[in-house]
Parts: structure tokens; C-alpha cells; sequence
């Protein structure tokens, strides 16, 4: 008789390994088919093999019985035995499963439930605008979330937008200086470069943040609304809302006038243009654009002019 090593499936899908006997490869399938067992390998083993392998499996997964517990006529035998008959067998396969779940799984959610975001989202929303002054607006589209660059489009379209926005906005900002000189009769000195002027975190929460910022450029000061989220552990910009826009009153370029010299009247223009900007300042303070507290400030700086 040769020796046949097997591993092979019930009716129900159970899966086996074992030893047995056969006078042949044909025999030994023959035989695990008469049992109900289809194989999904078989191989001839030396005999030596075969007890080498009976006693690692009776080492490593079998478990005397207490004490007093009556020792049946199978203790002490191989875990699988031939064709794979053995309950045994049966009974370990589902009870490693159980035991695998309650490992896997809990790794599983520990790694897809979402973390508590790396860093501070006022850093996320300083390196946006840090960006955005130096028009660096490729680089700018990866600290939005998924969401909202699938609204904004692909990163290059994005980019090549925001520049073509951001060239006609100056070239504006250029002509209504030039318009203002020209009807003041003065210089107009050019606009301070742009700055992040506040930014503070309005509520923060594990997974979510909003915050409120301040900015000066091209004339204006604008009041931004952000809302962040967490994603991949890092904080993104969810959404980004402009709440107010409010013009900077222009300054002059001022040049020393000798003593000798009487001071010259201002201009009817520069009236004119305080005026504009007084009658601007009330209209964003009646909608609530303006804090009453702004308001103030503003207001006494446009009348010093």
C-alpha cells in the first residue's frame, strides 16, 4: 500500500487535510469520492514524512483532557484523520475563523475609521494664503478636500483661472488709480503689498473647524468664512466664503512743501473720493457687513484724509 497526503472539501465546503492509504492515485481519489470529499490536492508521501507530521499536528493543537474527564478511545490521535473524517477538524476550522475575526477585525475599523487630524487648522489656512499671494495656486488646489476640488475641476484649470482672475483684477485696480490722479490732480501711491491681516478659530471640533479671516490687497479688505474637515488624517478646506468686501481708502504720496510756501487747498477730487468711500463705509455698515467697531475706526480714517 502507498501512503497519499490530501487536502480536500466536504458537501457543506469544509475544508481537510489528512493521510491515508491507497494501492493508487486513482484509488485514493476513488476512495475520498465514495466518502463525499472532492480533492483539491493529493500527493504521495514517504511514510517517514507522515509520522513526522502526525506528531508535530498532536504536539501543537491537540489538548490532554483534565484530570478526571474519562479519556475516550480518540485521545491522543492525529487531529485529522483518514480522509479527513475526524470532527476534530470540523471543529477547528470554524473556531480559528472566530479567533482571526476578533483580530482583523477591529484592526480593520482602527484603520479605516477616521483619525484625529495632524496639526492645527489655522496652519492649513496660513500656508493658503501664503500661496495665494505668491500665485502659487497649483500647489494651493491640494489643501482643498476631495470634495471641493471636484467642484472646482482639474488642478491645472483651477490654477490657470485663478491667475487669469487675479492679472484682471490688478489691471482694474491699475485704471482706477490712474482715473484717481488724474481727477485729484495728486499721485497715488500704489497699494501695500497683500496680507493675511487676522485669522482666528471661530469653533474647532475632533473632525471639523471653522475659521475667520481678514485680508488687505488690491484696495480692498476682504472677510473670509472657512469651514475645514479631516481627511487622511490632515485638515482640508472645505469650503471658502467671502462675507465682505470694503474698499481701502487710497493714499498720496505726500512730498515735503518748503516753509516759504503756503499750503495748497485740497483738490475738490479728494472730496469727492471721501465722500464716495464715507457713503460705501455706511452702506456695508447698514447691511452688516461692517462691525460697528470697524465702522468707527474706518470712518475717522477716511475724515483724517
Amino acid at each position: 500500500m502507498r501512503l497519499f497526503r490530501a487536502v480536500a472539501t466536504d458537501r457543506d465546503g469544509n475544508k481537510y487535510a489528512g493521510t491515508f492509504e491507497a494501492e493508487s492515485q486513482a484509488s485514493a481519489l476513488q476512495m475520498l469520492k465514495a466518502e463525499g470529499y472532492t480533492a483539491i490536492t493529493l500527493e504521495e508521501i514517504d511514510k517517514t514524512d507522515a509520522e513526522r507530521e502526525t506528531k508535530s499536528h498532536r504536539s501543537a493543537v491537540l489538548k490532554p483532557p483534565a484530570e478526571d474527564a474519562p479519556k475516550g478511545p480518540n485521545w491522543g490521535k492525529a487531529v485529522v484523520q483518514r480522509g479527513g473524517k475526524s470532527k476534530s477538524a470540523g471543529i477547528l476550522v470554524p473556531v480559528a475563523a472566530g479567533l482571526a475575526a476578533l483580530v482583523v477585525i477591529p484592526l480593520a475599523i482602527l484603520s479605516f475609521a477616521p483619525g484625529k487630524p495632524k496639526g492645527k487648522p489655522e496652519e492649513v489656512l496660513k500656508e493658503y494664503y501664503a500661496l495665494e499671494f505668491s500665485g502659487a495656486f497649483d500647489k494651493q488646489f491640494a489643501l482643498f478636500s476631495k470634495r471641493q476640488r471636484e467642484l472646482l475641476g482639474p488642478a491645472g484649470d483651477y490654477a490657470k483661472k485663478r491667475k487669469e482672475d487675479r492679472e484682471a483684477g490688478a489691471k482694474r485696480r491699475a485704471q482706477a488709480q490712474a482715473q484717481a490722479a488724474e481727477a485729484s490732480g495728486e499721485e497715488q501711491a500704489p497699494d501695500d503689498a497683500p496680507s493675511l491681516q487676522e485669522l482666528k478659530i471661530l469653533e474647532q471640533k475632533t473632525l471639523s473647524a471653522e475659521a475667520m479671516s481678514y485680508v488687505t490687497r488690491g484696495g480692498y479688505q476682504e472677510q473670509w468664512l472657512f469651514e475645514l474637515t479631516a481627511e487622511d488624517r490632515l485638515w482640508k478646506i472645505g469650503e471658502a466664503r467671502r462675507l465682505s468686501l470694503v474698499p481701502v481708502v487710497p493714499r498720496k504720496i505726500v512730498r515735503a512743501v518748503p516753509e516759504s510756501e503756503t499750503p495748497a487747498a485740497k483738490p475738490a477730487g479728494i472730496q469727492d473720493m471721501k465722500e464716495q468711500a464715507l457713503d460705501m463705509l455706511e452702506k456695508a455698515h447698514a447691511s452688516g457687513k461692517v462691525s460697528d467697531e470697524d465702522y468707527e475706526m474706518k470712518k475717522k480714517k477716511i475724515e483724517s484724509v
